[in-house]
């Protein structure tokens, strides 16, 4: 009895053993399931066999010195219904396509992140499913960096996208971008196009050849202290189709526009956005309406709005359009409202007019408290015959100005 009891605790230890194999990969310590063979670089916890999928998260580190590939990491998304995590250890020079849903990756210290194998990869790092997060990542080089396809949706905390040939990031889906940094693309920033929607919460896009492109049907929010500022050659944003909203945001220091909008769209400037300093015009409308309620337009290098091609510009809620190299508003084919019950705007101070009406242009004042004081030229100045604008309404207060107070032909 004595030898039959030592034999079977022999084979016991010896499947302990077995058992403990397949738990163990080669060259780590980190717990696997039976049958998980990992490749190289690649060490995960809780991956069941194949064919099974539970309701538990799987987690692995990638390790990009010793070979690791997040696209190994990601094959085994389908072995759970829960969430895979993946962290990045180093730079791993990778093009990695088609990330489902339910996935997080993450690197494990400032830096750590993927690198385009060639400048031709495209993307980068493409997002396909829903609930994907990205933190602590860098994603840089390619056509483009970061790409949220149609349907897809994205959250990216402490991000830092550069360095592609055409955007650092492109948005058909959804995508949240928390206090990152958008930068050194020798395209765009950032593109919203297709019915993309980004929210873009703190951090900066600067730095690139033109900042954001907010196409047809799609929409960016920058707020949270956002910053768009120091685009190397062309607008801080351009709106063409979509809709744009600068809440508690600045758009400063683009060699052309601030933001120029064009063929339709949508601009909204909330109290406390800041579009100053820029290279030409803080804003310009090309078809499409702009409207400020309470944002500050200051300091640009030519006017502080322009609307052309029927476009409209209203400024209310206490808007301030002040110390703009020339006009303050200019309408050229376009109509600009000022004042109504959401409350008044003030034109101060200004290089050249406060507000300057040409050919087919209209103005529509609907509130006293309105301020059009201290510009260098005339408070309102409409061109002569034949143009002749018109304005008409409650006006408000037009004094101080340089050249005079209004030569216009005002509406019965």
């Amino acid at each position: 009895m004595k030898t039959v009891y030592r034999f079977r605790s022999r084979v016991r230890i010896a499947a302990l053993a077995l058992l403990a194999a397949w738990f163990v990969g080669p060259g780590d310590r980190r717990t696997q399931s039976p049958g998980a063979q990992m490749p190289g670089g690649l060490a995960c916890q809780k991956v069941p066999p194949e064919g099974h999928v539970p309701s538990n998260p799987i987690a692995c580190t990638v390790s990009c010195a010793r070979g690791g590939k997040v696209t190994s990491a990601l094959a085994l998304a389908p072995r759970t219904t829960a969430v895979l995590t993946i962290t990045i250890n180093g730079t791993c020079v990778e093009a990695v396509e088609q990330v489902p849903g339910n996935v997080t990756l993450q690197g494990a210290s400032s830096g750590d992140g993927l690198q385009a194998p060639a400048a031709s990869s495209n993307p980068v790092l493409g997002i396909s499913g829903a609930g994907v997060t990205l933190d602590n990542l860098t994603i840089s080089g390619g056509v483009n960096a970061l790409l949220v396809r149609n349907d897809a949706s994205a959250v990216g905390n402490n991000l830092v996208i550069e360095g592609s040939s055409g955007q650092n990031v492109l948005a058909r889906g959804l995508l949240t971008l928390n206090s990152s940094s958008i930068e050194n693309s020798k395209g765009d920033g950032i593109d919203a196009v297709s019915g993309g929607v980004v929210f873009l919460n703190g951090g900066t896009v600067g730095n690139n050849s033109r900042g954001i492109l907010v196409g047809g049907g799609s929409y960016l929010l920058a707020t949270a202290g956002a910053v768009i500022s120091n685009n190397t050659a062309n607008h801080g944003v351009s709106v063409s189709g979509g809709t744009l909203s600068v809440f508690a945001a600045t758009i400063e220091g683009n060699p052309l526009e601030g933001i120029n909008l064009f063929a339709g769209g949508n601009v909204y400037i909330a109290n406390t956005g800041v579009i100053k300093s820029n290279g030409r015009d803080g804003v310009r409308v090309n078809g499409g309406v702009v409207h400020v309620q309470g944002g500050m337009i200051s300091n640009n290098a030519e006017h502080g709005i322009s609307v052309f091609d029927s476009g409209t510009a209203v400024l209310d809620r206490s808007t301030v359009v002040a110390s703009n190299v020339a006009n303050g508003v200019l309408i050229e084919d376009g109509t600009v409202n000022l004042g109504n019950g959401d409350g008044s705007a003030t034109i101060q101070s200004n290089g050249a007019n406060g507000i300057y009406l040409k050919t087919n242009s209209v103005g529509f004042f609907n509130h006293a408290g309105n301020k059009i004081v201290g510009n260098s030229g005339w408070g309102i100045l409409c061109d002569g015959p034949p143009a002749n604008p018109l304005i008409a309404g409650t006006i408000g207060n037009v004094s101080g100005n340089g050249a005079g107070q209004i030569s216009c032909n005002i509406a019965p």
